[in-house]
């Protein structure tokens, strides 16, 4: 008799059934050593329709009915929630799921304000548990290249950074809708949607700053639509600079 001695996959609970969630699920079914557990929306069509794509075992009618069926000490536990739900829901699912046990991946952006971010990393440390961004761009081979070869310039005075992306959202917006990413009502605006990349980067990047300045231009809803992010640092006497556009 051959016994395995693989581990058992990462069990995950997803929240949200959006088109994220969805490339998250695609990911997952390329990777043996994970598997999607369950699923949970407030729609519970979408959850369901997620579920029968991806071969999820279970749907369900919400974060909190999801959380209570999947615990640590259920019949079908998870060992980590996915949360791609509104950007305004983060915060508060993220802690939730820590409280109960469970590790953490939620989607950018993190938080919608430093204090909710601090509260976040605080029930992590806390519960003991896993928690991080699912910022792609710190596991992409060519971030990694170029974290090996920036050494290698010496002193930075000037970075660039720059995302340029016409909203795949701003057809509806036109037509008069209010789509989540143009009401800063549900924390929408290019910085949460698309800034945090280049953002996210120059920190990755260049380490944290000692000064920043940002100027942005406003849509009627009150969103941001696109800006300029001046991270300023101080090293030896000498001023440098990572300037991001979203």
């Amino acid at each position: 008799m051959t016994t395995s001695t693989s581990p058992r996959p990462v069990r995950f609970g997803v929240v949200g059934a959006g088109f994220i969630a969805q490339w998250f699920a695609e990911a997952v079914a390329q990777e043996p050593a994970a598997r999607i557990v369950a699923v949970a929306s407030a729609r519970p069509e979408r959850a369901r329709d997620f579920a029968q794509r991806h071969g999820v075992p279970h749907a369900h009618a919400g974060f909190d009915e999801m959380l209570h069926a999947h615990g640590p000490s259920s019949a079908d536990p998870i060992d980590v929630v996915y949360i791609a739900s509104p950007n305004t829901l983060h915060a508060a699912q993220t802690i939730a799921s820590l409280e109960a046990g469970l590790h953490v991946l939620v989607e950018k952006p993190f938080a919608l304000s430093p204090i909710e971010a601090k509260a976040m990393v605080e029930s992590a440390r806390v519960a003991g548990r896993f928690l991080m961004e699912a910022w792609l761009p710190a596991f992409e081979p060519g971030v990694a290249r170029l974290r090996e070869v920036l050494p290698r310039l010496g002193r930075v005075h000037r970075a660039v950074l720059v995302k340029e992306q016409f909203s795949s959202r701003m057809g509806a917006y036109r037509a008069g809708e209010l789509p989540a990413a143009f009401d800063p009502a549900r924390g929408g605006g290019s910085l949460m949607d698309l800034g945090v990349y280049p953002v996210s980067l120059a920190i990755h990047l260049f380490g944290t700053p000692d000064r920043v300045t940002a100027t942005g231009q406003l849509l009627d809803s009150g969103a941001d639509s696109h800006g300029t992010v001046v991270r300023l640092f101080v090293f030896e006497g000498v001023v440098g600079g990572a300037y991001r556009r979203f």
